[in-house]
């Protein structure tokens, strides 16, 4: 166990963080928190497996995504190190703010907050209908 700050210092100094799922163990719905811990300390993500934590890799533009085996594994490591933008699509100022934008506190608060308002729009159409 480390403090925080410390494993974020660590994260933030890594080229990528593997992040994996063994397909098929009824975790392909899974998001791992390492994806975002990595992705919002500005580090590129390298995710083995399948399911939901490929998606977001992917739909984010977070980092690579590789099937479950050691080739494609190091593939991808192997492509994040000799680039770590991945061609320049991904920065870590991109990554720190997909995470702002779609996995902090302050987005959740926003979600949450829309819901409520419409289920209240809702309730006062309903109650004068």
């Amino acid at each position: 166990m480390v403090p925080p700050a410390q494993a974020a210092e660590w994260i933030r100094g890594a080229t990528a963080a593997l992040v994996s799922i063994k397909p098929g163990q009824g975790y392909d719905f899974a998001k791992p928190t390492k994806i975002y811990a990595a992705a919002g300390c500005g580090t590129a993500v390298v995710f083995a497996g399948q399911g939901d934590g490929a998606a977001i890799v992917e739909s984010g533009r977070l980092g690579c995504a590789a099937a479950y085996d050691a080739r494609s594994v190091a593939d991808a490591m192997i492509a994040v190190l000799e680039d770590p933008t991945l061609g320049g699509a991904q920065t870590r100022e991109s990554r720190v703010g997909w995470v702002a934008d779609n996995a902090s506190l302050q987005a959740s608060g926003r979600l949450a907050a829309a819901a409520v308002a419409k289920a209240a729009a809702v309730a006062k159409a309903a109650s004068t209908a």
